[in-house]
């Protein structure tokens, strides 16, 4: 599933690359932090939910295939890479292990 080709958003171009599989990689794009937490509602869709305990900064689709992770190391930059940023994932519905890990930095 991917979003118009045709767009020039930088909020679909995170989430099509997200949708493309590549596994564990960092962005190309850096987002402001209005366009991080906007791509993240638009990723996740209707129907969201915080895992875990309130505030850990990680949701899930209503199918749980998808997540976006905004956990106090990534806004940090305590791990690559190396920036404030945010996660995009996608997971295999059987496994629950990523298919894709975008860790898309972002600046204001």
């Amino acid at each position: 599933m991917y979003l118009s080709e045709n767009s020039n958003s930088k909020i679909d171009g995170v989430i099509n690359e997200t949708l493309s599989g590549k596994k564990n990689f960092t962005s190309s794009t850096t987002l402001t932090s209005d366009e991080a937490l906007a791509a993240g509602l638009k990723f996740l869709g209707a129907g969201y939910k915080e895992i875990g305990k309130p505030g850990s900064g990680v949701y899930h689709s209503a199918d749980g295939t998808k997540e976006f992770r905004i956990d106090s190391g990534s806004i940090g930059g305590a791990h690559a890479p190396g920036v404030p940023h945010v996660h995009f994932g996608v997971k295999n519905p059987e496994t629950g292990k990523y298919i894709s890990n975008n860790h898309v930095p972002y600046e204001d």
